[in-house]
């Protein structure tokens, strides 16, 4: 019996090594050269889409008061321009939500900061402004539209992918 296990231990040590060494063919092109290039903040495509899909959501959920019902005219109104800022540069204190999104994104995705692009909408100030998060996942660009509600929380997954 000793020398059987001991023949199987042999048999694997000279085994595994041999097809950990094995050619599996070339490797896929780097996933930088394969993912689609980040959209710019003032891109007319990415705002019509984001609009698109803050406009669905307002039809789907029902206005509960007149106040609620200008703060959304006033968001959208609101969604027309936006300007980038260094997600290096933001201020966590400016909205910790926001912060917390990008810092989920860089530990979950594996991203750097030049992997994300940050937009802000221009408020007037009434409304608190509208962020757009855009960042690479699987191949595709991930729009995460965040900050468009009051109190809406910061893993919760208001996005679009951007074609």
């Amino acid at each position: 019996m000793q020398k059987f296990l001991w023949l199987l231990l042999v048999l694997a040590v000279l085994i595994f090594p041999a097809r950990a060494d094995e050619n599996l063919g070339p490797l896929p092109k780097a996933a930088a050269e394969m993912q689609k290039p980040l959209p710019l903040c003032s891109d007319e495509k990415l705002k019509e889409q984001v609009e698109a899909k803050i406009t669905s959501y307002f039809e789907n959920t029902p206005r509960l008061s007149l106040i609620e019902r200008r703060h959304r005219q006033l968001l959208l109104r609101n969604l027309r321009s936006f300007s980038e800022i260094p997600p290096a540069e933001f201020d966590k204190k400016e909205n910790f939500a926001v912060a917390d999104k990008m810092l989920m994104a860089k530990i979950n995705d594996g991203l750097n900061d030049e992997d994300l692009r940050l937009c802000r909408s221009t408020s007037g100030g009434r409304v608190p402004p509208v962020y757009l998060l855009i960042r690479p996942e699987n191949y595709q660009v991930i729009v995460d539209i965040l900050n468009f509600l009051p109190g809406s929380p910061a893993n919760s997954d208001f996005f679009i992918i951007y074609e």
